[in-house]
């Protein structure tokens, strides 16, 4: 009879070691996530919708877009002579811009209807010759998919207005700017269309430039900037990402000097009469390597990598400011007391939550970040290992990791923060999670590249069950002769 009780308590143990399995897919504790489904292709860019329902990636040669089931719904490109080096896509996953070159020249191309699309399709409408290579930081769309600005080729931006309306080949920019900057690395555009942020580095005279330029939607030939910041004591730019809110026009930005191996992370809040106040928190033994704010700019995250002579060394943490806003013009100290075991700043806002375990799981650098619209999820990537943060707290929900394939040069968060995005720069390092929280794991039910169902359970579940089944059976055998010997 004992022997049938402890049967008991371990069937019923590893029935709901089953459902728990079922339920998260995650062993809680390790926070070991599973992708929902993964595409077997590198990622050179990745962007996806608001939603998550839509990604959109190149591989180098093409550009792909995926369903949030992990369809490959179309794709479009050449195997020889060819490089998509950058893509980008509306807010509901409709519009799909891509920047590529081929033996003519380098192009920025348009597909409309993008959610609606199979086989091959041909943009709608393909630019004119740009001159130059536009990088995956260098290429943006607006919330809407109304509007189109690039820049990396050189030192000018290009801007396309009604780009729902345009067709055909050879469609020539709505308006240009030429700046003082040898290359403008960095570009973003708001939901509407309206407002522009764009920077990079001025060697001649060693200074950082920002553009910030506003009425873009009814602009035509050469438009000025409503405003241009310049910061000296920096050579590097290091992300740039703009945010809108009924309190104004914000946007983020991560400054580094190479040279003295420092790093700053800023926000800058431009005024209705496009003067601009701004808060800096600079880290003397950190470089910036990316950095995001929340779309109503109340929330800022940044991830720090160690200074290794002028190089990023190992990762340092992604800190967090909270009520980001609100510290313009607030004494230079936030309200958060953060862990001293970090790079702390010397100077400016301290952060409120820190991120700081990285260093446990991997040597290699932060790469990549992003965070939701309401700042309560930031996803950050080192190329060999995602991390997913809770914002408020800097908690860790969940890491993935991959030893044959790099999977997180580049990430991306849903506005709810339930869906993350990351790619790498090897085969098969596309994947798509689905954040559970408090944990992190993949559905039952893991469809294909080609929409077909690859399974129900996952191997370690239906295992656990079979397990639990035949326990069962022995039990209820032996209960039956046990009763047959006492009669």
């Amino acid at each position: 009879m004992n022997i049938s009780k402890g049967t008991c308590l371990i069937a019923i143990g590893l029935a709901l070691t089953f459902i728990a399995t079922l339920g998260s897919g995650v062993v809680e504790g390790q926070q070991l996530m599973e992708p929902v489904w993964s595409a077997p292709d590198n990622v050179v860019d990745l962007a996806m919708s608001g939603d998550g329902d839509i990604v959109v990636i190149s591989n180098g040669t093409h550009v792909k877009v995926f369903n949030g089931e992990g369809t490959l719904l179309w794709q479009w490109g050449y195997t020889r002579y060819f490089f998509v080096s950058a893509v980008a896509t509306s807010s509901d996953g409709r519009f799909v811009a891509a920047a590529y070159s081929n033996p003519a020249g380098f192009f920025v191309g348009f597909w409309s209807n993008a959610d609606s699309l199979s086989g091959e399709p041909d943009p709608t409408w393909e630019s004119v010759n740009l001159g130059g290579g536009i990088g995956i930081n260098a290429l943006a769309i607006s919330g809407d998919g109304n509007h189109l600005v690039a820049v990396g080729t050189g030192p000018t931006v290009y801007y396309w207005n009604n780009t729902q309306s345009l067709s055909g080949t050879s469609v020539d920019y709505t308006w240009w700017f030429d700046s003082a900057v040898e290359r403008l690395e960095y570009v973003d555009i708001s939901v509407d269309g309206e407002m522009v942020v764009t920077g990079g580095y001025d060697s001649s005279n060693q200074v950082l430039r920002l553009y910030y330029f506003n009425g873009c939607t009814s602009a035509s030939g050469g438009h000025m900037p409503a405003l241009v910041i310049e910061q000296v004591g920096f050579n590097e730019l290091k992300g740039l990402d703009l945010a809108q809110s009924p309190g104004g026009t914000y946007f983020a930005a991560g400054m580094n000097n190479r040279t003295q191996g420092f790093g700053s992370v800023f926000l800058f809040h431009v005024e209705q009469d496009f003067t601009y106040t701004y808060w800096e928190s600079r880290f003397d033994s950190a470089f910036v390597a990316d950095v995001v704010v929340s779309d109503n700019g109340n929330n800022v995250a940044a991830a720090l990598n160690t200074v290794v002579d002028t190089f990023d060394g190992a990762p340092d943490a992604v800190v967090i400011y909270h009520n980001a806003t609100g510290l313009l013009g607030a004494p230079a100290v936030a309200s958060g007391t953060p862990t001293p075991l970090y790079t702390r700043p010397s100077s400016g806002p301290v952060p409120d939550a820190v991120f700081m375990e990285a260093s446990r799981y991997t040597s290699s650098p932060f790469k990549d970040t992003s965070i939701d619209l309401a700042g309560s999820v930031v996803a950050a990537g080192t190329g060999d290992y995602l991390f997913v943060i809770d914002a408020q707290t800097g908690e860790l929900l969940g890491y993935y990791t991959n030893p044959q394939s790099p999977a997180a040069n580049l990430v991306a968060v849903s506005r709810d923060g339930q869906i993350i995005a990351s790619g790498g720069g090897a085969l098969d390092s596309l994947h798509y999670f689905v954040l559970q929280r408090p944990l992190v794991g993949a559905r039952l039910k893991l469809p294909t590249i080609d929409g077909s169902d690859a399974g129900q359970a996952k191997p370690t579940a239906v295992m656990t069950l079979a397990v639990t089944l035949s326990i069962m059976l022995l039990l209820a055998r032996r209960s039956r002769a046990s009763k047959h010997r006492s009669h």
